[in-house]
């Protein structure tokens, strides 16, 4: 398709290189979306996809070095490998995407259109934030718009949705437009705050009230829901935001995977981290997202 490139040597995961016309139902759909994020915010997003795709060969790695696939927990001696049934279809990223427009947003939002209308799953590798809501402008366009759950230290317009949003990991001031329309909306807001006082238990709990609740999801991973001194390789600075053990914890904890509608990661900036932790924890944070739909368990 002539509005996406396949990439040279860099794909993510153990997914295959192909256009729009190669997948097949309940396939994911990798599409990079390199915008860079604005000024006042630090530059560097436009390199996001392709850390993202880079650092999920790293996390992988135990699985892909073995002949079986398969990797053992040592403290529990569960066993889990690669489902051989999986389809991850990696078809480039979007050309001409900076400076980011209202062109380049319909672009993005038609494509997550095309995929869902073929029954797949569009996987968007940001970009910074806009990024996320073109892809909840391209999932509303089809049928019963799903449910919306956005981890980031930000509130964003997701009142879109004839569902209620949930927004996990909010920190420090908001703008009141967004306060009032996630008021609107009926959306329920989980705080970085909330989720330090009471426990992670307690979120899991309640994040996994919400997903019961709820048929189909978008689901929105913004980097910047970690604090600093965990991920410098985003735009902004979160101070007080979740540690990735939390982050993980919560998405291993909460079966996200079956319901998921679409996904967007975004605001990973690798040039602004040179210990590289960022696109890592990204990349094991999206992996444990996207939970039975890439692993399954081993009988021991």
């Amino acid at each position: 398709m002539s509005s996406t490139s396949n990439l040279a040597a860099t794909r993510f995961a153990n997914a295959e290189f192909g256009t729009l016309d190669d997948f097949s139902p309940k396939a994911i759909v990798i599409l990079g979306v390199p915008v860079d994020s604005p000024a006042p915010q630090r530059p560097g997003t436009a390199a996001g996809p392709l850390g993202l795709r880079e650092a999920s060969h790293a996390v992988l790695q135990p699985y892909l070095s073995s002949p079986s696939q398969t990797v053992t927990d040592i403290e529990t001696d569960r066993r889990t490998r690669l489902r051989g049934d999986s389809v991850l279809l990696d078809i480039g990223d979007l050309v001409a995407c900076n400076p980011w427009s209202p062109t380049v947003s319909q672009t993005v939002a038609a494509l997550v259109g095309e995929i869902v209308a073929h029954r797949a799953i569009p996987l968007l590798l940001g970009g910074d934030g806009r990024v996320a809501g073109a892809l909840l402008d391209g999932l509303f366009t089809e049928g019963q718009p799903p449910a919306c759950l956005v981890l980031s230290n930000k509130l964003m317009p997701a009142a879109s949705t004839s569902k209620a949003p949930l927004f996990v990991g909010a920190n420090g001031l908001q703008p009141a437009t967004l306060w009032n329309a996630c008021r609107d909306a009926g959306g329920t807001i989980l705080s970085a705050e909330d989720i330090h006082a009471n426990g992670i238990e307690a979120a899991i709990d309640s994040i996994a009230a919400y997903v019961r609740a709820n048929e189909r999801l978008a689901c929105c991973l913004d980097l910047e829901i970690l604090d600093a001194g965990h991920a410098a390789g985003t735009p902004g600075i979160n101070v007080g935001g979740l540690t990735p053990e939390q982050l993980m914890a919560i998405l291993s904890g909460v079966p996200l995977a079956e319901k998921l509608a679409g996904i967007a990661v975004v605001n990973v900036a690798p040039a602004l981290d040179p210990r590289g932790l960022t696109e890592f924890a990204a990349a094991e944070a999206l992996l444990a997202l996207l939970g039975t739909r890439l692993f399954e368990r081993v009988a021991t």
